[in-house]
C-alpha cells in the first residue's frame, strides 16, 4: 500500500512517497517545487485576504519636477512691448488701446499658462504678485525724484520694477508642476504671441 503526504507552507508544496512492496515497483520521490503566485489559506476569510493585501508593499511612485514658467515669458514680454508702445505715444486713441490690451496681458497672461496646467494654486500666486508688486513698487519710489519736471518719474520706475520682479518670480517659482516620467510627452499647451506694429496676437499651441 502507498501511503502519501502532502504538506503545504509558506509557497512550498512537497510531495513524498514512501517505498511500497516489491510488486507495485520502485518507490518515486518528486522533488518539492515553489508555487506560483501569493498562497491563500483555505481557511482564510474575505477580511484577513484583503488586510493582507493592504498590507503588501507596493512600488514608490516616481514622479519628475518640470518647469514650465518659460511659457509665461513670451507673454509678458508683448504685454510690456505693447505698454510702453502705449506710453510713448502719450496714450491716445491708439496707445492706449495697445496699452490696455497690454495690461490686460500681463495680468491674465500668467494665470492661463498656470490653469493650462491645472495649477490653480500657482494661478492665484501669479494673479496676486502682478496686482501686488507693481503698485507697491510705485508707492515705494513715489517720492524718488527722477525728473524735477515730471512729478510721477519715480512712482512710474516704481512700478516697472515691481512688474519685473512679478514677472521673475512667477516664471522661477511658481511654473513648475509634478509629473510621471510616463506623462511627460502628454498634452501640453504653450502660449503663440505674435507682435505687429499696431497691436499683438495671443493664441495657443498644443500637443497631443
Amino acid at each position: 500500500m502507498r501511503y502519501w503526504l502532502r504538506a503545504l507552507s509558506l509557497g512550498v508544496a512537497s510531495s513524498v512517497s514512501f517505498p511500497a512492496a516489491a510488486e507495485d515497483g520502485p518507490a518515486v520521490t518528486r522533488v518539492p517545487q515553489l508555487l506560483s503566485g501569493p498562497v491563500v489559506s483555505p481557511s482564510a476569510s474575505v477580511g484577513e485576504i484583503e488586510r493582507d493585501a493592504a498590507l503588501a508593499p507596493r512600488a514608490p511612485v516616481i514622479v519628475r519636477e518640470r518647469w514650465y514658467g518659460w511659457q509665461v515669458l513670451p507673454i509678458d514680454v508683448a504685454a510690456i512691448a505693447l505698454i510702453a508702445s502705449g506710453a510713448s505715444k502719450g496714450f491716445d486713441d491708439r496707445g492706449l488701446h495697445a496699452a490696455l490690451l497690454g495690461f490686460g496681458m500681463f495680468e491674465l497672461g500668467g494665470p492661463i499658462v498656470h490653469i493650462a496646467h491645472d495649477n490653480w494654486a500657482a494661478a492665484g500666486g501669479s494673479l496676486m504678485l502682478r496686482l501686488t508688486l507693481p503698485v507697491l513698487g510705485a508707492a515705494i519710489a513715489s517720492d524718488a525724484a527722477c525728473r524735477p519736471s515730471d512729478a510721477f518719474c519715480g512712482a512710474r520706475a516704481g512700478a516697472w520694477l515691481g512688474a519685473g520682479a512679478a514677472i521673475a518670480i512667477d516664471a522661477a517659482a511658481l511654473g513648475r508642476e509634478q509629473v510621471r516620467p510616463d506623462a511627460a510627452a502628454s498634452f501640453q499647451v504653450a502660449p503663440v504671441v505674435t507682435a505687429e506694429a499696431h497691436g499683438a496676437t495671443l493664441g495657443a499651441a498644443g500637443t497631443f
